[in-house]
């Protein structure tokens, strides 16, 4: 339906849905701040019955981050969903009290929609890029895999979303990953869907605005499910809040229409890999790495190196998935570049302490998280004495130059 155009010039930013481009398989929207215009896309193959929504929402939870960063009201010129703009405030809360970079803004729209209630379009999707987390939610909720206890939720697809992980000019490699995430899903005998997105080109950091991001590709297909599954990265014992994708903010990305599930956070990942790997098609297929530049585990970087110690603490089957044990000279020379992974290898070791076994690798797996501690700590310094010198230098600044309120290199915003 036609709809009035609003300057961008008057305004913080816009979100605007071109009529140009638009197909069934295709949704295109511009996300205009100032003199900045970002183009931003899902679509999905020929061969694919489910298509994008209509709706707005998908790209509105896409932009929200954006423009909070930069602190600028955002407008949207189409439709979204009843009940996402009330639960977006309540996002914008919980957000800013763990990231003081960002800042609540307003969000208007034309209008909102009710739900539609399409008798056919039940059940949820699950996302998944081939890793632990992914896998542990289909396989507990498929009723071929879960266990006969278990507290299903009535999955009927998975989705794999090309420009997350993988980079949207690495087609050959993104057709070997998906055939990988296809032989896993059909273990767990559901289909795996696939979509095409490039909101990683957005001005904010990855690791604040990839639970936003999922969140928005699992809303694209909010037509043809009622809600979409989100795999916890921590146990509810361990939980950051501050984490991009965390239980308190990923069900406040939801609308009546569909809604959001931060999955699977009562089970920490050992626990996780202690079910699924009883799996073959896991034991083959299961893809942890997104160091390696292939569509296979490089059994060298961090994630590959605490997913074998974990199997290797359980017990577990050699996994096909990851052919080569860890060595002594891995660990020696391991540094672990986030505060994420220093979680992740503290967890394995308190598992091991708890145990009171012994494994050769324990050891120099504690020095590399004190070397990568003290790193973390060094790094966390000398960025609190360049924020702290860009402040003092702000308000040193003559009070007839105040910055503008929506920066127009969002880039410096960062």
């Amino acid at each position: 339906m036609p709809q009035p155009n609003v300057n961008p010039s008057s305004l913080g930013a816009v979100l605007r849905f071109a009529s140009a481009g638009q197909t069934p398989r295709e949704r295109r929207a511009e996300l205009i701040i100032r003199d900045r215009i970002y183009p931003l896309f899902f679509r999905v193959p020929e061969d694919q019955a489910e298509i994008p929504t209509s709706r707005a929402d998908p790209f509105v939870i896409a932009c929200l981050l954006t423009c909070m960063k930069a602190r600028c009201g955002l407008t949207v010129e189409g439709l979204v969903s009843s009940g996402l703009l009330a639960n977006l405030a309540d996002f914008q809360a919980a957000f800013c009290a763990r990231h003081p970079d960002y800042h609540p803004i307003t969000i208007t729209t034309f209008a909102e929609l009710p739900p539609t209630r399409d008798a056919e379009a039940e059940g949820g999707l699950v996302a998944f890029s081939g890793g632990v987390d992914g896998a542990f939610s289909i396989y507990r909720h498929s009723p071929h895999t879960g266990p006969s206890d278990a507290v299903r939720r009535p999955i009927r697809a998975a989705l794999l979303v090309h420009g997350f992980d993988v980079p949207l000019e690495q087609r050959e490699m993104f057709r070997d990953v998906a055939a990988g995430c296809v032989g896993l899903t059909d273990g767990a005998r559901i289909p795996l869907l696939t979509v095409e997105t490039n909101l990683r080109t957005l001005p904010v950091p990855w690791v604040d605005s990839f639970g936003a991001a999922i969140a928005a590709a699992l809303s694209a297909f909010s037509d043809d499910f009622r809600f979409g599954l989100i795999g916890s990265a921590y146990s509810y014992d361990r939980t950051r809040l501050d984490h991009g994708s965390n239980p308190l903010n990923d069900p406040l990305l939801s609308s009546d229409q569909f809604q959001l599930v931060h999955d699977g956070a009562n089970f920490g990942r050992i626990d996780k890999l202690r079910v699924i790997a009883e799996f073959p098609a896991v034991r083959r297929h299961l893809r942890v790495c997104w160091q390696g530049g292939t569509a296979h585990n490089c059994c060298r970087c961090e994630k590959c190196i605490r997913t074998i110690l974990m199997l290797d603490f359980l017990g577990a089957p050699t996994m096909a998935a990851f052919p080569h044990m860890v060595t002594p000279v891995q660990l020696d020379t391991l540094v672990l570049g986030s505060s994420g992974a220093i979680d992740e290898i503290s967890y394995l070791l308190d598992a091991v302490r708890a145990s009171q076994r012994h494994f050769w690798w324990a050891a120099p797996l504690q020095r590399c998280l004190w070397r990568s501690r003290l790193r973390v700590f060094v790094r966390a310094r000398f960025r609190g004495a360049l924020r702290w010198r860009a402040k003092a230098t702000q308000a040193l600044a003559p009070a007839n130059s105040p910055e503008p309120p929506c920066p127009a290199n969002l880039e410096l915003a960062r």
